[in-house]
């Protein structure tokens, strides 16, 4: 493969590919060792710093508040104000939610743990808003009739669309970008970041940043951390969308009695 033209992340994931179904070879006896057990995985450059700048979050914000009655509109919305991955959150269920939607918690993460998210008051608008949209008979928050998984499928033209109205640059965009903005490309996952970003800025705090996003690096240290942590974590999705929403007025406040 090292004249294929493809990435190493892509290599990486033939290898894995390739490594599973020999693995299942030696298991039924059909091989007798594993061949790929001696490639050795190729190292992979592909990590990206973009995040939406103050101005960048605001622009956003405001284009996306422009679907707010979609639910693929506030499932992107949703990733700027809890950092979560795009996957969890559009499969996200009714009873993932608080009563009160204090949290949202996390159950198909990339840890494969539990991850329970305090929600800003923002971040409570955005879901009551979907469960106000979201099919009654559906489990899930951001809910479809089309796909067959039961909710909304990986909203990337609802993204780009925001990009354009906002004119933040995306991969392969043809409009004007705003000349105040960075011409790199901006991606779904850099939603994440963006929280990631600030979370930081308001707490000064690598630990809580990292805690918020579900990292899975975890030591003695962080797990002593965790235990006085809780009450800061909350302290800082407030504080984040604080942050994000510095130049965004007026937006949504989340009502009451919604059945």
């Amino acid at each position: 493969m090292h004249d294929s033209g493809l990435s190493d992340a892509t290599k990486n994931r033939i290898r894995s590919l390739m490594h599973r179904s020999c693995s299942l070879g030696v298991k039924f006896e059909i091989l007798d060792r594993n061949p790929c057990s001696v490639i050795e995985k190729y190292t992979e450059d592909n990590i990206v710093e973009r995040f939406l700048t103050l101005l960048e979050a605001a622009a956003f914000i405001k284009s996306a508040l422009d679907d707010q009655n979609s639910l693929q509109g506030l499932a992107v919305l949703a990733a700027v104000f809890i950092g979560g991955r795009i996957h969890n959150i559009i499969s996200l269920k009714k009873s993932d939610l608080a009563p009160d939607l204090s949290t949202a918690t996390f159950t198909r993460t990339k840890s494969k743990k539990n991850q329970v998210i305090p929600l800003s008051e923002q971040a409570q608008w955005i879901h009551q808003q979907a469960l106000s949209l979201s099919d009654k008979s559906s489990p899930y928050v951001f809910s479809s009739t089309r796909s067959q998984s039961g909710h909304i499928a990986y909203p990337l033209a609802t993204f780009k669309r925001i990009c354009e109205r906002a004119r933040i640059a995306t991969t392969g965009c043809d409009y004007e970008i705003d000349p105040a903005f960075p011409k790199e490309p901006l991606t779904i996952h850099c939603l994440r970041k963006s929280f990631g970003s600030a979370v930081l800025a308001h707490t000064g705090d690598i630990h809580c940043s990292s805690k918020l996003l579900g990292h899975c690096s975890v030591d003695v240290t962080s797990n002593r951390y965790a235990f006085y942590q809780q009450a800061r974590v909350q302290e800082a999705v407030e504080g984040a969308a604080t942050v994000l929403t510095e130049h965004v007025t007026n937006f949504p406040k989340i009502g009451f009695g919604l059945e």
